[in-house]
């Protein structure tokens, strides 16, 4: 089977009055079981993304 490459585009926006980050791809169940286990993901159906907070690197 070929390899396939999936991508994500992470966009800052403000949701909800937090600073977040869209996680946006094409569907995919895989794709999105693995973001469900981020700490913190969402899905925002107004945005029509995943969000994360935003957080401060270390």
């Amino acid at each position: 089977m070929p390899l396939t490459s999936k991508i994500i585009t992470l966009k800052k926006a403000h949701h909800r009055g937090e600073d977040v980050v869209l996680l946006r791809f094409n569907y995919d169940v895989d794709l999105a079981n693995r973001v469900k286990q981020l700490e913190g993901a969402s899905w925002s159906q107004t945005m029509k993304s995943w969000y994360i907070p935003e957080q401060e690197p270390t």
